[in-house]
């Protein structure tokens, strides 16, 4: 199931478009400014811009959040190729064995050449008929867990991050408005900018600490492992049920 691992795991990590910065708070130089003490300058500038500026923090928000969901349906877009692809391979694999298995029963059939070798071959048919319907369905069960524990888990982690995600913004938000209104004021430039800074700063920290990718990651393998364990119990039971089938039916062609 590595493909599915990478798929969903790869799809958390896009979260990190939204922690990088949304746009730079740089100071913006003016002309004839170069012997005004740097303070001055980022100050004056900063409130001058500053519908500009948030502008530019908002755009640069909604462009990584829109880029993490057009990235999250693509990654659920695959995640749902690959189950139907595995599927698929899996079906014309079981076909395939069955098709040898028939092969396999005709000879023996063949090769019975009295009544009771006859019924040994219909019951060790039957047998290991048996034994394959019941290895199949562990399997798709198996499989069935997986997949319902797969997305139990995406569900609850992305449920997490969206709530992050408001959070986020919100808190953007409200350090845009509070910058207007400090500048609206008349607080000096400089503080403003430092406190929306810290503020924006403080709101990434927050969401970043939301975040569950390597958490995810360790769900996800307890989940393959849980999975890769009920298919070798159910590959190892069809060989035992196999082996005592085998071993009756060349007791009655001895």
């Amino acid at each position: 199931m590595k493909t599915h691992f990478n798929t969903i795991a790869v799809g958390l990590l896009a979260l990190n478009l939204l922690i990088a910065p949304a746009v730079s708070l740089a100071a913006v130089s003016t002309t004839g400014a170069s012997q005004k003490p740097k303070d001055h300058v980022i100050g004056g500038a900063f409130c001058k811009n500053i519908n500009a500026t948030t502008d530019k923090i908002n755009a640069g928000v909604a462009s990584r959040t829109d880029k993490v969901l057009a990235n999250r349906s693509a990654r659920a877009a695959k995640l749902e190729a690959d189950r139907i692809a595995r599927d698929q391979a899996l079906s014309t694999a079981r076909a395939a064995r069955d098709a040898k298995r028939e092969a396999h029963m005709t000879t023996l059939i063949g090769k019975a050449d009295t009544d009771a070798k006859k019924a040994a071959v219909a019951a060790f048919k039957s047998s290991i008929d048996a034994s394959v319907s019941t290895r199949r369905a562990s399997i798709d069960s198996a499989i069935k867990t997986f997949r319902s524990g797969v997305d139990s888990l995406i569900t609850e982690k992305f449920s997490k991050l969206d709530t992050g995600v408001t959070t986020l913004k919100q808190s953007i938000d409200t350090a845009v408005v509070a910058a207007k209104t400090s500048c609206s004021s008349g607080t000096d430039g400089a503080t403003v900018r430092s406190t929306m800074k810290a503020s924006i700063a403080a709101a990434r920290a927050t969401f970043k600490s939301t975040r569950t990718d390597s958490q995810i990651k360790t769900d996800l393998q307890k989940l393959v492992d849980a999975r890769k364990a009920s298919v070798s119990d159910a590959v190892a039971k069809f060989k035992t049920d196999a082996d005592n089938a085998k071993a009756d039916l060349k007791a009655a062609f001895k």
